[in-house]
């Protein structure tokens, strides 16, 4: 289970989780580490909001000839539509990474034979 950076990379700013979904998509076996471990907590708020982003930027990718590597944190300044639409998704991210990380944490809580606890 891997859910790396649900707070880490993207909990600043708007612009911060448009480049953290892009470079999860442009970095092999990301994408899929966040959402396996996403499913392995039954995080399902989260994977729909994550699915949601990614669904929107592959249209707008698909539309501009853009690969994901060539996303970069001043493209919501050019672009007002993006901004909007990242500025909503962002605003449902705050709201659900902390219900993520609370239940993440519950379940080692409940669970601590599960994990490894590093010194």
């Amino acid at each position: 289970m891997y859910v790396p950076g649900i707070l880490d990379h993207a909990h600043k700013s708007a612009a911060e989780y448009y480049a953290w979904i892009s470079y999860m998509l442009d970095t092999p076996g990301y994408w899929s580490g966040v959402q396996e471990g996403l499913l392995f907590f039954e995080d399902t708020g989260m994977i729909r909001l994550l699915e949601e982003t990614r669904g929107m930027l592959e249209l707008r990718n698909d539309r501009l000839g853009l690969q994901w590597s060539e996303a970069a944190f001043n493209d919501m300044e050019q672009d007002q539509e993006l901004a909007g639409q990242i500025g909503g998704l962002y605003e449902r991210f705050g709201q659900l990474s902390g219900l993520s990380l609370k239940a993440i944490a519950v379940y080692i809580r409940a669970h601590p034979g599960e994990f490894v606890e590093l010194a």
